[in-house]
């Protein structure tokens, strides 16, 4: 569907409008097909959707959503799952469809995790660096995927930021994945780690060295955690 610069204009205003308000997609649905700037229903909702999606994201950045900012802190304060926090996102109005207000559940509790993360990593003495570590998964969104994916063990020091490149070409220099200052769709999927290198005075050990131990203890032990589990489960089991 082809949508008009000024049919564009109209749809950010509403969509500030009712990110303020904190209302929700089937209303904006609604106002959509009654004002004509898009009749179909379908169309209107993966407009309205997407969105409201993005911008309750940047509300949530800069503070213009205290409803959302509320029910964020209630549900990561209290150590609620995903699911808890996707279902309230969805019996409180903010989002119609399950699946899009898991996405947004998943990115709050992730952000929070990963503002923590960076907090302990600066006040570490034993910590002098920081890695950024792609977990393999970025939702649909196989752009995102890509650029993540080449991010995965860039190391900087722990006061400095990482260099990303988004999916729109722009160079973002993020402290740590998900950092505000990233566009939505940079950061509303991506379930990226970041990790604290500890000082290679510290443990008498550079980086390489502590993997290349790593890696053959790994390779050592390979498999003999799988036959234990089956050995216990075979027992359980009373198979000889």
């Amino acid at each position: 569907m082809s949508i008009s610069e000024q049919e564009n204009l109209q749809i950010k205003s509403l969509v500030d409008e009712f990110v303020r308000a904190g209302k929700g997609v089937a209303e904006l649905v609604r106002v959509l097909r009654e004002r004509g700037i898009c009749t179909k229903y379908h169309a209107a909702f993966d407009i309205a959707n997407r969105e409201l999606r993005n911008a309750y994201i940047n509300a949530r950045s800069e503070g213009l959503s205290p409803s959302l900012d509320e029910t964020t802190l209630e549900f990561c304060k209290n150590g609620k799952s995903v699911a808890e926090f996707a279902n309230a996102l969805v019996d409180r109005g903010f989002f119609d469809k399950l699946d899009e207000a898991r996405k947004i559940a998943q990115y709050e509790m992730l952000s929070s995790s990963s503002i923590k993360q960076n907090d302990s990593i600066m006040q570490s003495s034993s910590i002098d660096r920081k890695e950024w570590r792609y977990t393999g998964c970025c939702g649909n969104n196989a752009e995102i995927c890509r650029n993540h994916s080449s991010m995965d063990s860039q190391i900087v020091p722990k006061d400095k930021p990482f260099v990303l490149i988004g999916s729109d070409g722009k160079t973002y220099y993020p402290m740590y994945p998900r950092d505000p200052i990233l566009p939505p769709e940079e950061r509303i999927e991506c379930t990226c780690l970041c990790q604290g290198i500890v000082r290679d005075d510290v443990l008498g050990l550079t980086l390489e060295e502590r993997r290349e131990l790593q890696a053959r203890i790994i390779a050592k032990d390979d498999g003999k955690w799988e036959k234990e589990l089956n050995a216990r489960n075979r027992a359980r089991a009373g198979i000889k």
